[in-house]
């Protein structure tokens, strides 16, 4: 399976649905700003990762983009979303109706469980939206599969938020454990792990 990488998340946050030059980075300027288009952005997920990071560069770091909707299934979430946010914003309980009450949507981005990836994105990229989803892309391939089909018969960009992929540092850990510098790996606990145990 072949997956376009021309695109990081900062990229596709900040401008690249049109083209690289209208990007703002987090200091852009001024008049590069005012005269950039405003793309139109829905946010399916208002958990801890979507209030913890998404919402947050979304508000301080990307002035052409306004969020527009965003979308939760657990009404306190979405509530808190709104507040992280803090500006106005219309709220969904579905996705469908998000996607059908708002056709002017540039961009989705998806931050839901990862049984929803799929789901979400596939309907996004139908209605012709751009789409940003967290990782994974998917839990089963066929799933990633009908993503990425989708997203090339509607000529839509579908970005998966692997950043940690490039980092230097992650890089030089694979190469060291590739080295059996370390040993023979056997178990890699995780943080959920760690704290379901303690």
């Amino acid at each position: 399976m072949h997956i376009d990488q021309r695109f990081s998340r900062c990229e596709f946050l900040g401008g690249s649905l049109a083209s690289a030059s209208t990007m703002a980075w987090a200091h852009p300027h001024p008049a590069r700003v005012a005269n950039a288009r405003r793309w139109k952005f829905g946010v399916v997920g208002c958990g801890a990762r979507s209030r913890g990071t998404h919402l947050p560069l979304l508000r301080d770091y990307f002035p052409e983009v306004e969020v527009v909707a965003l979308c939760n299934v657990t009404p306190e979430n979405l509530e808190q979303g709104r507040e992280v946010y803090g500006k106005p914003v219309a709220i969904y309980g579905d996705y469908h109706e998000m996607l059908s009450a708002q056709p002017d949507l540039d961009a989705v981005v998806v931050v839901g469980p990862n049984c929803l990836h799929a789901p979400v994105a596939v309907a996004a990229l139908e209605a012709g939206k751009h789409v940003l989803t967290e990782k994974p892309i998917a839990t089963h391939v066929a799933d990633a599969t009908r993503m990425l089909d989708t997203a090339k018969r509607q000529q839509r960009i579908l970005a998966v938020g692997f950043e940690m992929r490039y980092s230097l540092l992650f890089h030089r850990m694979s190469e060291l454990l590739g080295q059996g510098v370390i040993g023979e790996v056997e178990l890699v606990p995780t943080l959920m792990a760690c704290l379901t145990t303690t």
